[in-house]
């Protein structure tokens, strides 16, 4: 690959241009942009019109699903379909729901973006997994037209390798109880790598720091083939400057950036 100088840490340093490894989303279809597919609810589906409670479809226009509905902006630049959803009154019932693979023992952050489709109500959003609520719930703008951003964090836990990831309104009123859902999303946080970066045993010491600025500027592992990896926290893209502001921050017995 070509090398570029890049200024980093007041030295120059030659690096490769990594190319960005695109976030890796386990959600298929979140963004609704391939249909009606890749997903289950316990809602009712609708190609058609709108005629109850407890009712979604997937496109572009909800007012094309019901004439109460307001077509919101996009909820993502590009962003074409969503989901368009009839809030039910049944309780317990799951909008939206995907059994995804998982690591046991790794951190993924959550989100998905909604929108109120009739002013007033608003629905009220949460995330659960295997059945359990997790996180906090989210009520939706009672205006419409406006996306809100609804996160969680979540760890899978040990000898886990699947999960049902779902969403839920946690708002069983006839009405108004209507809203959209896109962009869900479940990406894996970064995992930093060990600190005893040229693996001699020695951990925390400055020498791991240096060894891993030489191999970071190009050079070679100055304790033999030993060293690590330079994508220190793995998010894809290295060298990058993050890669060593994480390792001085597990260094100083912080988090993984």
């Amino acid at each position: 690959m070509p090398h570029v100088a890049m200024r980093c840490m007041l030295i120059v340093l030659p690096c490769v241009t990594g190319m960005a490894a695109a976030q890796l989303n386990i959600i298929t279809n979140g963004d609704f942009e391939s249909g009606n597919t890749a997903f289950s609810s316990d809602y009712s589906y609708s190609s058609g019109g709108n005629c109850c409670e407890g009712q979604y479809t997937v496109r572009a226009n909800g007012s094309t699903f019901n004439g109460s509905f307001v077509n919101p902006p996009p909820s993502a630049p590009g962003s074409v379909l969503m989901m368009v959803v009839n809030g039910s009154t049944v309780p317990n019932q799951r909008i939206w729901y995907q059994a995804v693979p998982v690591i046991a023992g790794t951190t993924y952050a959550m989100r998905l973006r909604g929108c109120t489709a009739v002013a007033g109500g608003p629905a009220i959003l949460q995330w659960q997994i295997d059945g359990s609520l997790i996180g906090a719930s989210f009520s939706l703008p009672t205006t419409t037209a406006a996306w809100i951003d609804v996160p969680v964090v979540w760890t899978a836990p040990p000898g886990t390798t699947s999960a049902v990831v779902a969403v839920r309104n946690l708002n069983t009123s006839l009405f108004p109880n209507d809203f959209y859902i896109d962009e869900l999303s479940m990406i894996p946080e970064p995992q930093c790598d060990p600190i005893d970066f040229n693996a001699d045993g020695l951990f925390p010491d400055t020498q791991d720091i240096a060894d891993f600025l030489t191999v970071f500027a190009g050079g070679p592992c100055p304790t033999g083939p030993s060293c690590g990896d330079i994508d220190f926290n793995n998010d894809g893209l290295f060298p990058d400057t993050l890669d060593i502001e994480a390792l001085l921050s597990v260094f100083a017995g912080g988090a993984c950036l």
